[in-house]
């Protein structure tokens, strides 16, 4: 990696020396030798690190001593060695420690990464500006980064700043996520009424509908005065941006996604926090049971829809089903009693400070509508396969409601006035 960073480093590489280069990295490459049998088993998943980065690299030196090879994709490898090349580090270390000790691969491993992530960025400057000198390539590149860094940061701000007028407040990214080969940007935002966040974020989307840097997924981030208080993040990709701004995609669900937060989002959100709210989680938990039910009913449709009813052999697999997931609804409901117990004695401990709260009430009322629902289900198990009908568990738009009414009156309008009607924080 070395020799092949001084050959671009120092001009247009040319084609005989990049060819020897090539025939050199090639040769090594071709003699990591395989693990042996008695080892395969142990260490499968560090042969297989070690195989993906091996291809990757293996691609760039081949297109490198090509003529006729597309400097996007050579670029392209090289990035995707670069991905791979952390586990493929961690891999050999756990191979090595099989054998004698001759190196300390970890004290070289941070170095072996820079190599590289210098030579990708050394390639981009060679083939865009070929004629560029690069005698202080270290420099050239960290200036490069930074560059790119405030542009993408100051497109960030461009585009969301005006809502900023607006009452919105954003945490805003110090830099993309790149997980090769996808860029995202990373926004996180103050929630202002948790009842109407899909709103909030179909403004925020639409500012971001023309950004002018590459990305590949949008990320945001609901906070709840500067943290993270949801183990879910709302994602979409910039191609359903385009078409959601454009009026393509507005009842299609599957647009935007409750996702896991992304890895090493801290890279670019460094001063970002987390909160646990034990209201969340005992809302969660509900889904968790009331789907855990509704799957049981689906499993009980889908059995008796396709057993004979005058077929000795169906009717006793019938009833082999019918108490293997009586047992699971009995578990089921167990959680469920426990859990709405937990409900109770957390209203119970919204004590209002003055007579004008209504947290406890929301959350009462949001209580309320979960039993109801539950209970309901629960009575509706065994349905005739005739009549039957799918009920929509996921993101259930009413109890949604509910939990953002509770929500809002515990973080956002805590106070009533005499008229009954929500007091902001700032009027108290």
């Amino acid at each position: 990696m070395t020799r092949l960073l001084r050959f671009f480093q120092n001009g247009p590489a040319k084609l005989d020396k990049l060819n020897d280069a090539w025939r050199d990295l090639n040769v090594r490459l071709d003699h990591v030798i395989p693990l042996p049998d008695s080892l395969k088993e142990a260490l499968g998943s560090e042969e297989k690190h070690i195989k993906e980065w091996a291809s990757s690299l293996g691609n760039v030196l081949r297109q490198l001593g090509q003529s006729d090879a597309k400097s996007r994709l050579i670029r392209h490898n090289l990035r995707s060695a670069i991905k791979h090349l952390p586990a493929a580090q961690r891999a050999f270390e756990q191979v090595t420690a099989y054998t004698e000790p001759y190196f300390d691969l970890t004290s070289l491993n941070r170095g072996e990464i820079d190599r590289y992530e210098d030579l990708a960025d050394v390639l981009d400057i060679r083939f865009e500006e070929p004629e560029r000198p690069l005698y202080d390539f270290r420099r050239l590149i960290k200036e490069r980064r930074e560059q790119r860094r405030r542009t993408f940061v100051e497109a960030v701000h461009t585009a969301l700043g005006p809502l900023e007028e607006h009452g919105f407040v954003f945490h805003y990214p110090q830099d993309r996520l790149v997980d090769f080969p996808l860029i995202s940007i990373c926004v996180g935002f103050e929630v202002l009424n948790f009842e109407l966040v899909v709103e909030q974020l179909a403004v925020i989307i639409s500012r971001l509908a023309p950004f002018p840097i590459e990305y590949h997924f949008l990320y945001l981030i609901p906070l709840l005065d500067g943290a993270i208080y949801s183990p879910r993040v709302w994602r979409i990709s910039a191609d359903s941006v385009a078409k959601l701004v454009a009026g393509e995609s507005k009842d299609d669900p599957s647009v935007i996604l409750p996702v896991e937060e992304p890895e090493n989002l801290t890279k670019v959100l460094p001063n970002i926090r987390h909160v646990v709210l034990p209201e969340l989680d005992l809302f969660s938990q509900f889904y968790i049971v009331y789907a855990a039910l509704n799957s049981i009913r689906n499993t009980a449709h889908f059995v008796m829809s396709r057993l004979d009813a005058d077929q000795a052999y169906d009717v006793e697999l019938g009833h082999l089903y019918q108490e293997r997931l009586q047992g699971r609804t009995d578990e089921i409901l167990k959680a469920y009693s426990d859990l709405t117990n937990q409900m109770v004695e957390f209203g119970l401990g919204l004590e209002p400070e003055t007579d004008a709260t209504v947290q406890r009430i929301a959350w009462l009322e949001l209580l309320r509508r979960c039993r109801e629902k539950f209970e309901a289900l629960r009575d509706n198990l065994n349905v005739n396969p005739s009549s039957f009908e799918t009920i929509g568990i996921l993101q259930d738009k009413e109890l949604e409601s509910l939990f953002g009414r509770y929500l809002n009156a515990k973080y956002r309008y805590p106070l009533i006035d005499e008229g009954g009607k929500p007091l902001s924080k700032s009027a108290v």
